[in-house]
């Protein structure tokens, strides 16, 4: 029995192809803490292993998913994915919802306390930044940021929380056909008044085919007013690393006929 010092974690996305990229698809039930103390698997919990699993599913009539498929699981050998299908029945869709939205892709995570949780840069968005150009000296976070008309310069970084971030089945469109299977690209924006993303480009390593998905996710993503340290959002610029290791083999595996 797994005790009750665990963080079952629960990382839901939802979306169809039919809808919009925004449609944010509603549960009516999904699996409880004491759920995934259930089916956390074994040989996992016993050496405090936390992990993931990404399934794909349809959609009944009725909201249930079905026919799920494991796409990933982490780490290997742990059974991960065969927990997560054993919760797919307890997830449900509110049933008003499902003439739009017939497939449900569902990253699931299984956390516990004092572990950190095993990294989901697939989806995109995962670890974005703003930086600040040109701060005082002084500042909180300064670091050097030389230019060569500007070798002095100082920036600073600034984690935050998006107040909007497309699922991982709202990302699949722009990602067919991407042609990076590895590497790191960074999506580089500015912030509008509203928190929308604008005046993006990428970093130059990204090929054309990169470069055309990180700019079409781009509309995607809302920004908060404020980072998490409270600093300003506006006047920064947004930094969206795009981790190819990761997320080109899940959108494949994804991909349906």
């Amino acid at each position: 029995m797994v005790s009750k010092q665990w963080l079952l974690g629960l990382a839901l996305t939802l979306a169809a192809g039919a809808a919009s990229a925004q449609a944010r698809p509603d549960w009516t039930q999904t699996p409880t803490g004491a759920d995934f103390a259930r089916y956390y698997p074994k040989t996992a919990a016993d050496r405090s292993i936390p992990g993931r699993a990404i399934l794909d599913c349809d959609v009944a009539d009725a909201g249930a998913l079905e026919h799920c498929r494991v796409v990933e699981e982490t780490p290997a050998g742990f059974k991960f994915g065969e927990a997560a299908l054993n919760l797919s029945s307890l997830f449900h869709m509110n049933p008003a919802l499902t003439a739009d939205h017939r497939r449900a892709v569902v990253p699931v995570t299984f956390g516990m306390a004092g572990k950190p949780l095993p990294a989901q840069g697939y989806q995109a968005g995962q670890n974005a930044w703003m930086m600040k150009v040109d701060v005082k000296k002084g500042s909180r976070g300064a670091r050097p940021c030389p230019e060569e008309s500007k070798p002095g310069q100082l920036c600073s970084d600034h984690p935050f929380a998006w107040a909007k971030q497309p699922s991982l089945m709202d990302t699949l469109p722009a990602l067919d056909g991407i042609d990076m299977d590895a590497g790191r690209s960074v999506l580089l924006c500015g912030v509008g008044p509203d928190g929308a993303l604008a005046d993006c480009n990428t970093t130059p390593e990204a090929t054309p085919a990169a470069r055309k998905a990180m700019l079409a996710l781009a509309p995607l993503f809302v920004a908060p007013q404020k980072a998490a340290d409270g600093d300003p959002m506006a006047g920064g610029m947004i930094a969206v690393p795009f981790e190819w290791s990761m997320i080109t083999p899940v959108a494949r595996k994804l991909k349906r006929p």
